[in-house]
């Protein structure tokens, strides 16, 4: 979206160069720059993960401008040195194109982060529902069975060694001290 927008700036500081009659080969300079930037803006940037979202509807507008500078801007840039006008509707076209390419990457950006958002949120519902089960597991698996076999530890202390087995049968058992 930045390189984009800079490429706005440049068009304003080309047509400004162009006005004032500025030598040709700083003109050329400057296309150069612009070509090199909308080549970054097509293709990403290597060292920033950074391109346009694959949309088609971003991807038909991006072609447009594309269009607009090959054909009606660049060769109007290219010419300057020759005393060759334009206008300023062909320039303010281009500049809406541009902020219609813009825009609509910036509306496709939002709807990504919208659905980013949203997994986020079902990946964080899963973890706290992960984690209850868990709890609840580790309760009865591990928790209450040894619970239980603290109960009957105590029970067996508190009774002098002796405990019931079933039908009136008693067993006494004496643990040696150590």
């Amino acid at each position: 979206i930045n390189d984009l927008g800079s490429l706005r700036f440049q068009s304003y500081r080309l047509a400004l160069l162009a006005e004032e009659g500025a030598p040709q080969p700083e003109i050329d300079a400057h296309i150069r720059r612009f070509d090199e930037v909308l080549a970054n803006v097509r293709r990403g940037d290597p060292r920033r993960p950074l391109s346009l979202p694959d949309d088609p509807k971003v991807m038909a507008k991006m072609a447009d401008l594309e269009r607009q500078w090959q054909q009606t801007v660049k060769p109007f840039f290219q010419a300057a040195s020759q005393g060759k006008t334009a206008g300023t509707a062909k320039l303010d076209a281009f500049l809406n194109t541009i902020n219609t390419v813009v825009g609509e990457v910036e509306r496709t950006s939002a709807t990504y982060i919208t659905w980013l958002r949203f997994f986020q949120s079902g990946l964080l519902a899963l973890v706290l529902v992960s984690s209850a089960v868990m709890i609840w597991l580790t309760r009865l698996w591990i928790i209450d069975p040894l619970q239980e076999l603290l109960r009957g530890v105590q029970l067996f202390a508190v009774s002098g060694g002796e405990f019931e087995i079933g039908d009136g049968v008693v067993v006494h058992v004496t643990v040696p001290c150590v």
